[in-house]
């Protein structure tokens, strides 16, 4: 097999968007130069690459129309490992929460309304990260309830 990194480059390009070596280390958590030394033929002698690494890697690009199975391989995996490994990284995603609404979109002033609504019940000393998941967990509701303000000529 040749060297994993030519094949670790040519998928990290391949993602759709492409990702640059920074973003891509950024989004596994590793230095840029960390992440560039395994991409690097001339460095990273191994036969393969950590299985790890290949397991945050390809979190990362299947987001990104590239295949798990693509990067794993390149740890060596088995086809039996593989399946395990594609099924262990698709379970560590979210579940999707799909919810059916009727509506119609409230003009500017009723989305401003429930905006200041929503924001008012919120810590703003918070982080970012915990402000953003509790908006995300009400604004569903928060949108249905706008439409007992839109006229009933409209609905």
């Amino acid at each position: 097999m040749p060297s994993p990194c030519k094949k670790l480059k040519l998928l990290r390009k391949a993602a759709k968007p492409p990702i640059t070596i920074r973003a891509l280390a950024e989004a596994i958590d590793m230095p840029a130069s960390s992440y560039a030394f395994y991409e690097d033929m001339n460095r990273f002698k191994k036969k393969y690459l950590p299985l790890e690494l290949t397991r945050k890697i390809a979190a990362v690009l299947m987001k990104r129309q590239i295949r798990p199975e693509e990067i794993l391989a390149l740890s060596g995996l088995t086809s039996y490992e593989l399946k395990t490994e594609i099924s262990t990284i698709r379970q560590s995603f979210p579940p999707i929460q799909f919810v059916k609404m009727n509506m119609a979109l409230p003009n500017e002033t009723l989305l401003t309304d429930m905006f200041e609504t929503l924001l008012s019940s919120l810590d703003l000393n918070a982080s970012k990260k915990d402000i953003a998941h509790i908006l995300a967990q009400r604004l569903p509701e928060a949108l249905s309830e706008t439409t007992y303000k839109i006229p009933e000529r409209l609905q």
